[in-house]
Order: C-alpha cells, then structure tokens, then sequence
C-alpha cells in the first residue's frame, strides 16, 4: 500500500508520502503553531527518506526542512529554484527605497525568507545531499513501485518568475513576480491509482500540468492536495472557463477525495470551496470557513479589508492508504460532510461530465 498523511501545519504544509517497502518522502514541512503533531524529528525518526521536497520557496512550506536536511539526511533534496545561491542572495539584498513601515515588515519577511533557504541549501552541502531542480521536463522516478511525475513548472514560467521577483527585490517595484509560479505539481502513480500533490500551483501552472497530465496518460486522481490553500488564484472560477484545471483531472467515479489546508480565515475562498464540494470528497485539516469572527471590518478605508486570523483546527492529520486499483481508505480524521460551519453547496448543481 501507498500511505499519505497530511498534518495540520498553520498557515503552512506537511505531507509524508510512505512508500510500499516503509521509506518515505517529506513534501513541504511547517510546523503546527497549535502543537497538533508531533516534531518533524519524530515524524522521521528511524525512516529511510528517498527524498525531501521544498515545492516552491515560501517560508510556511520550508521552516522544517532545516531540521531534516540537518538531522535526518534525506537522499536527495528536491526543488524549483534554478540558481538557489543567486535567488537567496537577491533575497538578502532588499533594497529599502522608499522607507515605510510596509516596507520595512516586507524587507524583514524576504531576509527571513532567505535565512531559511540559505540553511536549507547551505546544510544540504555541508552534508554532501544531492540536489535536483524539479521542473515539468524531468523524467519521472520510481520507488518502490510508484511513480513519482513532476508536472510543474514549466521551464518558460520558471525563467519569467525568477525575473520578475528579481526586479521586485531589488527595485522596490511591483513586478508582478509571485514564487508560487514556482510551484511543483507532483502526481503520484501507483497502479491504476493517482495522487495528485499541488503546492501553491496556480492557474497558469494548471494549464500546462493538466495538458501533461493527459499527454502521459496518467489515470485521474483518487486524491488530491488542494493547490494555495483553496486559493482562488489556483482555479479558474468561471462558468464558461475555457482554461483546464485542477478539477478536470481528478475522478468523478469514484470521486476524488480533497485535502484542504486552510491555514487562516481567508483560506478556504468560499467559491473554491463550494466547487469542490461539488466536485470531490472534500476533508480538512483548517478551514477559515469556519472562523467566526473572519469578517469583522477594520474600519479601513479600502472595500472589503478585514482581520485575517488563524483558521479553526478540523483535525490534526488527514491519512489515506492507497492500493493499486484505485482504491483509496481514509485511516485518519474526517471530511466535512458532517461539519455544521461550512457550507455544503447542492453537487447536482455541477453539470460538469467528469468522464470526459
């Protein structure tokens, strides 16, 4: 069997991958403010770990890969970022061109960024770690029987983002540079059964993963990661949308079960969630729905501005085992259907054909 547990992390992710002989794989690691799971330390000790996976570089998706790059040496650490010593040191050198206290909580994030990263990577070499840049022409591996396909990004979008996040460093500039078009989307194949692992992936990058996607001829997935945290700039919301998705490639029959990790109280967008509802089984491990409190207004002059706070703990970690026949058996926490704070949208309101 092909395990996955996701466990409650905050505003950031964790997802271990047990693969069919024992080892494991560690795609993103944050830990959980609340204390929900155990250290990452824990969580690894004793494991043989193929791989470590840092999907894109925001900080809620890396803090605890310091600790296992340092601790547990995993064999080889996975990322997106083409030249990580350029990138980091871009991020070391904020420019402050225009003083503000805006700009000041901006600098201080990026540095904090960087300082990450640069233990990441630094550590990593220190103790003599491979590491593999992940883009969507990689060849796929094969561990124990799984294949592991890397769908994003796209070497044309990974040039543009980096250049563009570039010249917000270090010119103070809007740019439009946003890391998580780094994002690698990673599908999981073991038989006829798929799991489909989105990072923060956001539309752009679901165009060209679901084209992928059909040109391998993967089967569509029995389980999915939710991509930005049930982002709306992860899904194209549109009725007549004309853009593939996320959605299109995950099950109809049986329905995919969704793994949502809500992070804060606008996360799940409730639009995003509604579909997937309708769409998919979906479970949480946070959900912002479910924050009381989420729309108290700030009195601030700009529409809509309201407190953002942490989102309500569903369950502490989601866990699927996962067989070779597209079966798929949830072993730990719940989904939603039985949660009386959110929303549960009518499916035969989706007139999508998912066997199409």
């Amino acid at each position: 069997m092909l395990r996955l547990d996701f466990y409650e992390s905050g505003i950031g992710e964790t997802t271990i991958i047990t693969f069919p002989e024992g080892g494991i794989g560690i795609v993103d690691a944050h830990p959980s403010p609340t204390s929900s799971r155990s250290s990452i330390s824990e969580l690894t000790c004793g494991k043989t770990i193929h791989f470590a996976c840092l999907t894109h570089p925001h900080a809620d998706h890396g803090r605890d890969l310091v600790e296992v790059v340092k601790n547990a040496k995993p064999a080889v650490l996975w990322h997106t970022i083409p030249n990580f010593k350029e990138f980091i040191y871009r991020a070391f050198e904020t420019q402050q061109f225009f003083p503000s206290p805006n700009r000041e909580f901006v600098e201080k994030y990026h540095r904090e960024w960087a300082e990450i990263f640069a233990d990441i990577f630094g550590t990593a070499q220190e103790r003599g770690i491979s590491r593999r840049q992940l883009r969507a022409d990689v060849q796929p591996e094969t561990i124990d029987g799984v294949e592991v396909h890397f769908l994003s990004p796209e070497e044309a979008i990974t040039q543009t983002a980096i250049e563009k996040y570039a010249k917000e460093i270090q010119k103070a500039e809007p740019s439009g540079g946003d890391p998580n078009l780094l994002s690698a989307i990673i599908a999981l194949r073991y038989g006829d059964s798929v799991v489909l692992l989105g990072a923060d992936a956001l539309k752009r990058n679901w165009e060209t993963a679901t084209q992928r996607f059909w040109k391998v001829k993967l089967p569509k997935a029995i389980l999915l990661k939710v991509p930005h945290h049930g982002a709306s700039n992860a899904l194209d919301l549109r009725k007549d949308a004309s853009h593939h998705g996320y959605l299109d490639i995950c099950s109809g029959t049986p329905r995919a079960f969704s793994v949502i990790f809500g992070g804060d109280s606008k996360h799940p967008e409730k639009r995003v969630y509604e579909r997937l509802c309708q769409r998919t089984n979906p479970a949480c491990l946070s959900n912002g729905l479910r924050t009381s409190h989420a729309g108290i207004a700030l009195g601030s002059r700009m529409p809509g501005a309201r407190r953002v706070t942490s989102a309500a703990v569903c369950h502490p970690v989601l866990s699927f085992e996962i067989g070779r026949h597209a079966d798929l058996h949830q072993i730990a926490g719940g989904d939603c259907s039985n949660c009386p704070n959110t929303p549960r949208p009518n499916r035969d309101e989706c007139a999508v054909d998912f066997n199409k």
